[in-house]
């Protein structure tokens, strides 16, 4: 018996009333020429089949879709400006938007954003499944500016999966139990720029001697490397002096056993796996940046030297330090005043 269904690895499209045929085979998908029957789709299909390599056609761009959203921001200088390594993440998340591309940006709701985040924190676990949260909210905040008809963002203020200590500042027993563990050459060097300099992961790994101005490191931070951007000016202290000096000679400070670079996802994966077997878990290289910051903050750096020292460009992070550190004087000033009131009150009974 006939059915009108479409031939293996083919799919029905409707948009606007009209539709259309891909081939769509893993992560592939290209529209096909004729109608089911015909030479022409014949002849494009058997192609597809056999993977015979030919120029595809876009898909068409519905209007104010999700793909065609994805489309305009991958365009607008909020993606655009971000470092390459950055988009290539970004492009991942948005990839995983397929499902739901056809569909129009007005008419996604909270619920299809956590259905694909919850899909992804299966495969990928917590942090990769919080990051599609992030993406997926800048793309629909373009599309409230964009004029995609939102009412609001379908992805803000959704809840983070993975834990909030993953960032927190290293205590005194933990970095003192990193350093008498005799970890690996790279992972100390990349401790004590972290510690040191507070260096994100993406910055570590490809700071080297031509960063280095007398006693002072400058370097274009990960974030905000194009021209926009901000250089971090950090000051080394004489403990990170004296391990840079003693490191062969080489274009970066932080490589493998076998001299080769490491990227910043791999540094951060061996950190926590070297950490984990010292007992130690919760707390990344990234941690030792807000170390960084809080020291500066509490001998009284302001805003701006903070963000010299870090590489900010704003000084909203900055200020969350200065913050924090006058919260923690006004705690201990608060205290030694309760604790000499005390002592007033014992002296007056006696």
């Amino acid at each position: 018996m006939k059915t009108n269904r479409p031939p293996k690895y083919v799919a029905k499209i409707t948009a606007k009333g009209k539709s259309y045929l891909y081939f769509r085979r893993g992560k592939s998908r290209f529209r096909l020429e004729g109608e089911p029957g015909s030479p022409a789709f014949e002849a494009d299909y058997q192609r597809r089949l056999n993977g015979i390599a030919i120029d595809p056609k876009p898909p068409p761009k519905i209007p104010k879709s999700v793909g065609a959203l994805i489309i305009d921001y991958k365009q607008a200088p909020e993606f655009t400006s971000l470092e390459p390594k950055s988009q290539k993440d970004y492009d991942r998340d948005l990839e995983r938007l397929k499902p739901i591309e056809i569909c129009k940006a007005a008419d996604i709701r909270r619920k299809h954003v956590i259905k694909i985040r919850n899909k992804v924190a299966k495969a990928s676990g917590a942090r990769a499944a919080d990051h599609f949260v992030s993406v997926a909210s800048a793309l629909f905040r373009a599309g409230l500016d964009l004029d995609y008809d939102l009412e609001a963002n379908p992805a803000h203020n959704i809840n983070r999966l993975a834990k909030s200590e993953s960032y927190e500042v290293w205590p005194q027993q933990i970095r003192e139990a990193f350093e008498k563990s005799s970890p690996p050459e790279y992972l100390m060097t990349a401790y004590m720029l972290g510690r040191w300099l507070g260096l994100r992961a993406s910055d570590i790994v490809r700071v080297g001697p031509a960063h280095r101005e007398t006693d002072t490191i400058v370097i274009r931070c990960g974030k905000t490397r194009k021209s926009s951007g901000a250089d971090a000016h950090a000051s080394m202290s004489s403990e990170l002096k004296s391990h840079l000096e003693r490191l062969p000679k080489g274009l970066l400070y932080v490589r493998r056993e076998d001299g080769s670079s490491i990227d910043a996802n791999a540094l951060a994966k061996r950190m926590r796996k070297h950490l984990k077997s010292i007992g130690v878990v919760g707390y990344t290289v990234h941690g030792l940046r807000h170390l960084r910051g809080m020291e500066l903050a509490e001998a009284g750096c302001s805003e701006n030297e903070i963000m010299a020292q870090l590489g900010h460009v704003t000084p909203q992070m900055a200020a969350h330090y200065t913050k924090a550190a006058r919260r923690k004087a006004l705690s201990a000033s608060a205290a030694k005043k309760l604790e000499q009131g005390e002592r007033t009150i014992v002296k007056l009974k006696v």
